[in-house]
C-alpha cells in the first residue's frame, strides 16, 4: 500500500517534457499549402459562378408611335387604259359590282288652282283724337300681314272725355296675300285681334285703329285643285335619276359589306358619282294623262342598273406596310396597320367612263414600337450602350436614366439575380430586355 502511494507520487511530480525536434521532424508542411491552395480555388470559382450568374431583365413597356402614310394609287379595271405618265403610282385592281331592280315612284304634281271663299265680319273702328274722321273704303292690316277692307264711307266720332271715338263697321278679307298666296281660311281671324290702317304714317297708326271685339272673323275658306304642268313633265327624267340612283348607290352599298362579311376581307366601295355607271330603261307613265288634268300625282315605273367600282383594301395595306418598313427608323418595328383610319379622296375620275380608271388620295396610320430584339447592327449598337448606361447600377438609378428615353413609355420591373444582389450586373451582355404586352 505504501508502495503505491509512493509511485503515484513520483508519477504525480515529474516533469513532461516535449521533444521539438522529434515534432519538426514528423509534420507534413506540404498539407498546409494544399489546404491553403484549395480555399482560394473554391473562393475563385465561388467568385467567377457569382459573376457570370448575375444577371438583370428588364420588363418596359415601348411608347407606341402613330405613322401616318399618304399616297396617291391608280384604282383601275381589268381593261383600262392607264396614261403613261400615271403609271408610276401603284395600281390597284378594282372591279365592278352591280345591282338591278324595278321601280314604282310617284310624283306630285306642282300646277295649282284656287277656290277662295273671303273671311269677313264686323270689326270696331277707334279714333283717339278730338275731331271727327271721315274715311273712305280703306285696307286694314293684321300684323300677320293679312288684308281686309272696309266695304263704305265712314265716319269716326272724336274722342269724349270718357273715352276714344267708336264705330261698328263690316270688313272683308283679300283673296291674295301680297305674295300672291291666298288669304282664305287664314281670313278667319280670332276675337280680340288689333288691326291698323297701314296707309298712314306710323305715328297716326295710334289714333286711328280697329279691334275685332264684337267676336272673330269667319267664313274664310281655301280650297286648292292640283293639275299636272308641262315642267312636271319634263322635269320627269331628272327627277327619277335622281331618286333611283340614290337608292340604287345605298343597294351596293349594303351589297359591298355583305360580300365583306362572306369572303371575310374588306372591300371599299368608290363613293363618287364619277364612278358609278346608272342606266335607266323601260319608263313608262299612263300615257293617258295631259297637261292641265286636275290629279294629285302620277306614277312613273321602270327598270334600273347601276354599278359601283370596289378594291380589296388589303392591296392598300399591303403596299403601305412596305413604304413604313422601307422608311421606318432602324429599332422600330411596325405592330400593325389601323384599318379604322383608313381615308380616301378621289382626285380625279374623269376619264373612268372611257378609261377605266380613276386615280385617289389614301391616308392611312400605322402604329410602331419599339423593336428590342432586333438583329439590326444599329439597334444591336444602340442597345449595347444603353446597357452601358446601367450597369452596376440600382434598380431607382436604372429606372431614372431609362426613363429618359423617348422609346420607353414605361419601366415595368427589373429583375435581378440571384437574389441578394441589389444591383444591376456589371457586364452589359447580361443584361437582358423584354416587352410587356397591354
Amino acid at each position: 500500500m505504501s508502495k503505491e502511494k509512493t509511485t503515484k507520487s513520483k508519477t504525480k511530480n515529474k516533469k513532461v517534457s516535449f521533444n521539438i525536434y522529434k515534432i519538426q521532424k514528423n509534420s507534413y508542411p506540404w498539407r498546409s499549402w494544399f489546404f491553403f491552395f484549395l480555399v482560394i480555388v473554391i473562393i475563385s470559382f465561388g467568385l467567377i459562378y457569382s459573376l457570370l450568374s448575375h444577371r438583370a431583365t428588364i420588363y418596359i413597356r415601348p411608347h407606341l408611335t402613330p405613322s401616318i402614310i399618304t399616297q396617291n394609287f391608280i384604282i383601275a379595271l381589268s381593261d383600262s387604259e392607264i396614261p403613261q405618265e400615271e403609271k408610276h403610282l401603284p395600281i390597284i385592281k378594282g372591279v365592278m359590282i352591280s345591282e338591278k331592280f324595278d321601280f314604282i315612284e310617284n310624283f306630285p304634281t306642282s300646277g295649282k288652282s284656287y277656290k277662295v271663299s273671303n273671311a269677313s265680319g264686323k270689326v270696331v273702328l277707334f279714333n283717339e283724337t278730338n275731331e271727327d274722321k271721315f274715311i273712305v273704303p280703306s285696307r286694314l292690316k293684321t300684323s300677320g300681314g293679312l288684308i281686309f277692307r272696309t266695304q263704305d264711307n265712314i265716319v269716326i266720332p272724336a274722342r269724349t272725355i270718357e273715352k276714344a271715338g267708336t264705330i261698328t263697321a263690316l270688313v272683308v278679307a283679300d283673296e291674295f296675300k301680297k305674295d300672291k298666296k291666298p288669304i282664305g281660311r287664314l281670313g278667319n281671324i280670332i276675337a280680340g285681334t288689333r288691326l291698323y290702317f297701314p296707309a298712314l304714317r306710323k305715328p297716326l297708326r295710334q289714333l286711328y285703329y280697329a279691334k275685332a271685339i264684337l267676336g272673330p272673323l269667319t267664313g274664310g275658306s281655301t280650297l286648292v285643285n292640283k293639275f299636272i304642268t308641262q315642267d312636271d313633265l319634263d322635269s320627269i327624267t331628272e327627277k327619277i335619276t335622281e331618286i333611283v340612283f340614290h337608292k340604287s348607290r345605298e343597294k351596293i352599298r349594303q351589297k359591298t359589306e355583305n360580300m365583306s362579311l362572306r369572303e371575310d376581307e374588306d372591300f371599299i366601295l368608290i363613293d363618287d358619282e364619277g364612278t358609278f355607271i346608272l342606266d335607266i330603261y323601260d319608263v313608262k307613265f299612263d300615257e293617258k294623262i295631259k297637261i292641265g288634268d286636275f290629279i294629285e300625282s302620277f306614277q312613273v315605273n321602270g327598270k334600273v342598273e347601276n354599278s359601283g367600282l370596289v378594291f380589296r383594301l388589303s392591296d392598300i395595306i399591303n403596299f403601305s406596310s412596305k413604304k413604313i418598313l422601307d422608311t421606318q427608323d432602324y429599332h422600330k418595328k411596325l405592330l400593325y396597320l389601323d384599318k379604322e383610319t383608313f381615308r380616301y379622296n378621289v382626285i380625279d375620275a374623269s376619264k373612268f367612263s372611257e378609261q377605266k380608271w380613276i386615280k385617289i388620295s389614301v391616308s392611312l396610320t400605322g402604329i410602331q414600337s419599339l423593336d428590342i430584339d432586333s438583329d439590326n447592327f444599329f439597334t444591336k449598337q444602340w442597345r449595347k450602350g444603353l446597357n452601358k448606361k446601367i450597369t452596376n447600377k440600382d434598380k431607382k438609378s436604372a429606372k431614372n436614366i431609362l426613363a429618359n428615353q423617348s422609346e420607353i413609355n414605361e419601366v415595368v420591373e427589373i429583375d435581378i439575380s440571384p437574389w441578394f444582389y441589389k444591383k444591376l450586373p456589371i457586364l452589359p451582355q447580361y443584361i437582358d430586355w423584354k416587352i410587356v404586352s397591354d
